[in-house]
């Protein structure tokens, strides 16, 4: 008599192995495609938040800039806006330490930490400076100023101190380092008020007549 052969259903143990490697290769794939994703994911958020605080700055300073306010003293001296390449002071509208709704604000690197963009303000006095970062990571700053008289065409100038008036247009450019994503469209402002506070406009020259 023969024996009963007895069939059992199962894997042998080859075909688990192969089956269990086969799972961690899956598994190593999604878990760099997660991975993948979360870093895309960042950068994609980063870049998202950088592009908004440079638009939050430009916007600062376009607003500023627009309203600038400045006053005589006589017919020529004026005070109140003045600026060079890397560095901008003026008076405007704006923080709660106004004075009649104005206030002193300057533009430039900070001091106490390198690469960040600071705008200064205070009182129209000048005194007890605050200070708050404007953009950190900055490599550079250029401010110019387009001059137009009668007699000359118009030019851009890298400063603008004691003028009768204020500058057509105010030019500034910014720069980060060549690793950095982040753009600084130019930006062009353009004061609407181009007459100092306290003299007769002169809409022909637009320039101070005499003191009101």
């Amino acid at each position: 008599m023969s024996p009963i052969r007895t069939s059992t259903a199962g894997f042998t143990l080859i075909e688990m192995v192969v089956c269990l490697c086969l799972m961690s290769l899956i598994a190593t794939v999604l878990i760099e495609a997660l991975e993948l994703a979360g870093r895309s994911w960042r950068q994609v958020n980063q870049q998202a938040a950088d592009a908004d605080a440079v638009t939050r700055a430009q916007t600062f300073l376009r607003q500023r800039l627009e309203s600038i306010y400045f006053e005589a003293q006589g017919a020529d001296q004026p005070v109140g806006f003045t600026g060079d390449s890397d560095q901008l002071e003026f008076t405007a509208s704006g923080k709660s330490t106004a004075v009649h709704g104005r206030t002193r604000y300057r533009l430039e690197f900070s001091a106490a930490t390198p690469g960040h963009l600071d705008i200064a303000y205070a009182g129209v006095s000048g005194l007890d400076w605050s200070r708050e970062m404007l953009l950190p990571g900055v490599t550079a700053l250029s401010i110019s100023f387009l001059e137009v008289t009668a007699k000359d065409p118009p030019q851009w100038v890298d400063h603008w101190i004691d003028r009768s008036s204020l500058p057509r247009l105010i030019k500034i450019d910014v720069a980060f380092g060549p690793a950095d994503k982040r753009r600084w469209p130019p930006l062009y402002v353009e004061p609407k008020i181009d007459a100092a506070g306290n003299c007769v406009f002169d809409i022909i020259s637009r320039r101070c007549r005499s003191n009101s």
